[in-house]
């Protein structure tokens, strides 16, 4: 029997953690770039958003107890990593170690979403929204990759087209009296988030541009990644929703004949029974 647990002695219907996460994700990435120049002191706010995509990501791996078990200690990890800057201000170590939970966070996630579309075996608003989750969670998992590789071998990409951005926002934390390496980890953290996304589309605008031979190959295989993610989606969703139609009518068909199987038995019955009092009477 499936594993459900109570969330403050409610059962949440299950498209509600779908439907969370994708408002998170969409939330995360709007107010990446407002939190930049805008929300810088207030930070905490975007940390927020990812808060309850953390949330949501587990509430998704409820209906399995060893995955939900996993998915909070990840989530539990990301959480705690993800305040300490807050509190006690960020470092080049926490930071490294905060990216790695995020990375197994978000793969564990993805993993679980794509178990539940390709087990569901029916096309609804419910499929549609993970994986659109799974396609935004994607993004998430390569930005986090880029800004590891960054950290690990600072210059591994030419962002020195957003170097007007970076003495903005060192300004502006000077002014506030705030971490500059906090800040300097938003910028660096919406710049390849934006990284992410473009390449994930296809788009390509050239700001951004890996000099490192692994950034280099992951940015490669982001871009194939895309575009294989929306054809074998939308073809593995065309052909579910066919083959549901189909099924459906043969059932509809099926019913159709057994109904007139029984109709035309109830049929062959009066007609015994009418042979059957008319015999009695011919005898007489």
């Amino acid at each position: 029997m499936a594993f459900r647990p109570q969330v403050f002695g409610l059962r949440l219907p299950f498209q509600f953690d779908y439907y969370l996460m994708l408002g998170a994700l969409i939330g995360f990435y709007l107010l990446m770039p407002v939190g930049v120049m805008v929300l810088t002191r207030y930070a905490w706010i975007i940390h927020l958003f990812y808060c309850l995509l953390l949330f949501s990501g587990v509430m998704a791996a409820e209906t399995n107890r060893r995955a939900f078990v996993v998915s909070i200690v990840l989530a539990t990890g990301v959480f705690v990593l993800g305040w300490i800057p807050f509190i006690f201000g960020p470092s080049t170590a926490h930071r490294v170690v905060y990216l790695v939970f995020n990375l197994a966070f978000v793969s564990f996630t993805v993993f679980v979403l794509l178990r539940a579309i390709f087990l569901a075996g029916r096309v609804n608003t419910e499929a549609i929204c993970a994986a659109l989750c799974v396609y935004f969670l994607i993004g998430l998992f390569w930005s986090f990759g880029y800004q590891l590789i960054e950290r690990m071998d600072p210059g591994a990409f030419d962002l020195s087209a957003h170097a007007v951005l970076f003495e903005e926002v060192k300004a502006f934390a000077t002014e506030e009296g705030l971490e500059q390496l906090h800040a300097y980890d938003i910028v660096e953290a919406m710049i390849f988030t934006y990284y992410s996304l473009i390449t994930l589309t296809t788009v390509g605008y050239g700001d951004v541009t890996p000099l490192h031979p692994l950034a280099m190959t992951l940015s490669a295989i982001q871009g194939f990644l895309g575009q294989i993610y929306i054809a074998v989606l939308v073809g593995w969703l065309v052909g579910v929703r066919v083959s549901a139609s189909v099924i459906a009518r043969q059932a509809a068909k099926s019913e159709v004949e057994e109904r007139k199987s029984e109709v035309e038995e109830r049929k062959s019955e009066v007609e015994e029974r009418k042979s059957e009092v008319e015999e009695p009477r011919s005898d007489e």
